[in-house]
């Protein structure tokens, strides 16, 4: 459990989980943590919400980030949605080259796009040109850490209410 001064700091599955049913969210995330299951659940879960499952294919993207360049990245953002309220870019593991464009970029992400970058274990926040920072300058940062009894009690019956109410 997470604690900040004194205070217990909401687990990131329970800030997300109400991201989503209020729609308090910006249109650049990343999703990181050492709970790889609850990165995916989340990831899961902004896709399902926002993408139509019928053009899944054409309004979801997920690109492997040793692979995709930072064009790449961009044209699939500016890329309008067909059919889906937002079109979802995931890019997993990202590591910029070009940071000052890529910052520049991210502030002009286009209102259709949900950029979500995806790292697996914590976030680094200590490289001043990686993507955690640049996310933290114009997004949000979802970091699963791992969970205590209590709050995977809480997960697991979200997830289980979730399954029975889309059945």
């Amino acid at each position: 459990m997470a604690y900040q001064r004194g205070t217990k700091i909401e687990h990131a599955f329970v800030t997300v989980g109400r991201a989503l049913k209020e729609g308090g969210y910006p249109n650049l995330l990343l999703l990181c943590g050492e709970e790889n299951y609850l990165v995916k659940w989340a990831l899961d879960m902004f896709v399902s919400r926002l993408v139509e499952p019928g053009v899944r294919m054409v309004d979801y993207s997920f690109l492997d980030g040793k692979e995709a360049s930072w064009s790449d990245i961009m044209n699939q953002c500016e890329t309008l949605p067909m059919m889906s309220p937002k079109r979802v870019v995931a890019v997993s593991g990202f590591a910029p080259s070009e940071a000052k464009e890529m910052q520049e970029d991210l502030l002009r992400l286009p209102d259709h796009t949900l950029l979500i970058f995806i790292e697996d274990g914590p976030c680094d926040r200590s490289k001043k040109t990686g993507v955690a920072a640049m996310v933290a300058a114009a997004g949000r940062i979802y970091q699963f850490d791992a969970l205590d009894e209590h709050q995977l009690k809480a997960f697991i019956m979200r997830s289980y209410s979730g399954m029975s109410e889309n059945e």
